[in-house]
């Protein structure tokens, strides 16, 4: 009896969700054939609501030129947007299907995107693939892109606007959720390519802030199509470059991904500036793979000179942070090379020295990461001892202009011991000491216990033996030497003495 009626449950409730389904795909049917087979009035309310919903930008008048008449040139000024990138025509082009967009409108839409932050990582080719999938999308304020544990459908690329990025938190003593703010987007940033490319779903809901937002946006089709592939290589060689710093071993999955999505890898000539920070004024870091960086420090000096102009005094300017128009005639800026930083080091944390200028020394990988995800996964407190570190191994100012006063004194007396060499006559002020150490130590005396300790060393007695071996050589050389004198000399008087005999006969 119980097996029949669990049967009977059983089946009436697939009964029940059959109904259901066919009532769900029935109604689904009806607005299709509602769309085909509209009226003509329908279908104008529906062209006058879409003309409504999309008005803020279809009423963009950045492009359009003044003229003659005072209102049209009012209305003109009062609906142009500030950083407007992309044109009326633009837009309209990835309103378009695709089969009928162009390749002048194409490369037109190319050049101004070309420097598009979104746009940078990737190749010409991919970039030129990507824009012929993009369609163009609009939403006010207060819309809702994307929602929390939802499917992944698209990846979005903001053009004008900003989002904000919210994180629902299950909150067990109200037995409800509490949001938490994590992010805000804005113009250049993109979104959606994580859960798209992991097949996960979105971890936060993003939401229009005020005016509204402009975006391009690429189906999850299209991104398997043109950006999988790419994304896959950089993200993999991102990854690949955090295995090389141990501060990234207690970072979570989430975090790893996300800073591989808005990390880059690039390799810099030689005397190159490597900035700390981006386009947009935001903050960097900067990890080394390989190759050298080097720190140069400016530095204010006063130079106070004698009447007659000859002799310089040098002092540190107090106040190192005046700007180079309201500089005095006698302060001058001089530039130290202080530090090098090379393989496996970081800058760009907020330490001093990252105040000053960098510059590689040779070939760089570097690896680049905001800054702003590097110190929201500040584990075990791991950034600020980098920081800590980096700080007390940097030199003071202080210590900065001893080495370049004495670097100074060194370039003066080498400079005149240059000039007293090449005089003819001989320098009044030479010392010993100006007698290089090999040439002295050939006439020095040792004290009693010293040369008894000496030569008790058994490398001491064979280099004694080679030196007299060496001696010797030099000896015979030069009695060889000698006797051919003789003879060459012996032979001269016996030709003068030759020559007297037959004159007297």
């Amino acid at each position: 009896m119980n097996n029949r009626r669990g049967t009977f449950y059983s089946t009436r409730s697939l009964s029940i969700h059959s109904r259901k389904s066919s009532r769900k795909s029935s109604s689904l049917a009806r607005r299709k054939v509602g769309l085909r087979n509209r009226t003509p009035r329908a279908k104008w309310k529906w062209i006058v609501r879409k003309v409504i919903t999309n008005l803020e930008w279809l009423a963009d008048t950045t492009d359009v030129p003044l003229g003659d008449n005072a209102e049209q040139n009012a209305y003109i000024a009062s609906h142009r947007k500030e950083g407007q990138i992309l044109s009326l025509e633009d837009k309209l082009f990835f309103k378009k299907p695709r089969e009928h967009r162009t390749r002048e409108a194409l490369d037109k839409v190319t050049e101004k995107l070309q420097y598009f932050k979104a746009f940078r990582e990737y190749s010409p080719k991919v970039r030129d693939e990507l824009l012929l999938r993009l369609d163009y999308m609009y939403l006010d304020s207060g819309r809702v892109i994307v929602r929390q544990d939802r499917e992944a459908g698209a990846m979005y690329f903001i053009v004008i606007g900003s989002v904000e990025v919210d994180h629902a938190y299950p909150d067990p003593i109200f037995n409800d959720e509490t949001l938490h703010n994590l992010d805000k987007y804005g113009y250049g940033d993109s979104f959606g390519e994580i859960p798209l490319f992991y097949g996960e779903p979105h971890r936060a809901t993003i939401t229009v802030l005020e005016p509204g937002v402009e975006m391009l946006v690429l189906n999850k089709t299209d991104f398997k199509i043109v950006l999988e592939e790419s994304l896959s290589n950089q993200w993999g060689s991102i990854r690949w470059a955090m295995t090389k710093f141990p501060y990234f071993e207690r970072w979570p999955e989430d975090a790893v991904r996300y800073l591989c999505c808005h990390s880059i890898l690039i390799t810099t000539p030689s005397d190159v500036l490597v900035p700390v920070k981006d386009v947009n004024g935001l903050g960097i870091a900067v990890f080394i793979l390989e190759g050298t960086v080097r720190v140069v420090q400016r530095m204010l000096v006063t130079v106070n000179t004698n009447e007659d102009g000859i002799k310089k005094r040098y002092t540190l300017y107090p106040d190192q942070s005046i700007p180079p128009t309201k500089l005095p005639e006698n302060v001058i800026p001089f530039y130290m090379q202080t530090v090098k930083l090379r393989r496996n080091a970081v800058f760009g944390l907020g330490e001093q020295m990252s105040k000053h200028t960098m510059m590689t020394e040779t070939e760089t990988l570097l690896m680049i990461c905001p800054r702003f995800i590097i110190d929201r996964y500040n584990i075990v407190n791991v950034w600020t001892r980098v920081v800590g570190i980096l700080n007390y191994n940097h030199p003071k100012i202080e210590k900065v202009f001893e080495a370049f006063i004495q670097n100074r004194m060194w370039a003066r007396n080498r400079k005149q011991f240059s000039k007293s060499i090449k005089m003819p006559q001989a320098d009044k002020n030479m010392t010993i000491h100006n007698t290089p150490l090999s040439s002295r130590a050939m006439n020095c005396t040792m004290k009693d216990k010293l040369y008894k300790k000496i030569t008790s060393f058994p490398e001491y007695k064979e280099i004694i033996k080679q030196m007299k071996i060496s001696h010797q050589r030099r000896m015979k050389n030069s009695i060889k030497g000698s006797t051919l004198v003789d003879e060459e000399h012996a032979t001269i008087l016996r030709t003068k003495a030759g020559s007297t005999k037959h004159g007297s006969i």
